[in-house]
């Protein structure tokens, strides 16, 4: 049940440092974060049951595409991707490259599905970060899981 997802720059530098020390204290299963979307740039669509895709654009050119399996939803579902345009008190040095917000918040899928993030700006696969957050930012997570390149 995640609310949305996105790629970060972790460039491990010393600014990575300084700018953990004035971050919000850290919520339990997460880091509070607030999350601003541009809703100029919403997508939705509606995906049946035997499955389908859906891609939103932000603003700066970063493409977004969930593909949703055949079997992954109990009934027809109409699915809104929001490109984010901030996330504040993301605790990573090299901020971020681009997320986007899914609704409707809890759906549970009965089969993975992907979410494919292409940023407008090349990530080094070295320094690429996942996260997920849920609700409105309150609680955002960054898998430990590897992110898998192209």
């Amino acid at each position: 049940m995640i609310r949305g997802a996105g790629l970060s720059r972790n460039d491990g530098g010393t600014e990575r440092r300084r700018r953990r020390a004035v971050q919000p204290p850290k919520p339990p299963g997460g880091y509070g974060v607030v999350v601003t979307v541009d809703q100029s740039r919403a997508v939705s669509s509606d995906i049946p049951t035997d499955g389908g895709a859906i891609s939103a654009t932000a603003s700066d050119g970063s493409v977004f595409t969930l593909t949703i399996p055949p079997n992954a939803l109990l009934s027809d579902e109409r699915i809104t991707m929001t490109p984010v345009s901030s996330i504040d008190g993301l605790p990573l040095s090299g901020g971020l490259a681009a997320a986007v917000s899914l609704a409707p918040a809890g759906l549970q899928l009965f089969q993975p599905a992907i979410l494919t993030i292409v940023p407008a700006r090349a990530v080094a696969l070295a320094e690429e970060i996942t996260f997920a957050w849920r609700g409105n930012g309150g609680s955002s997570s960054m898998p430990r899981t590897p992110v898998r390149g192209s």
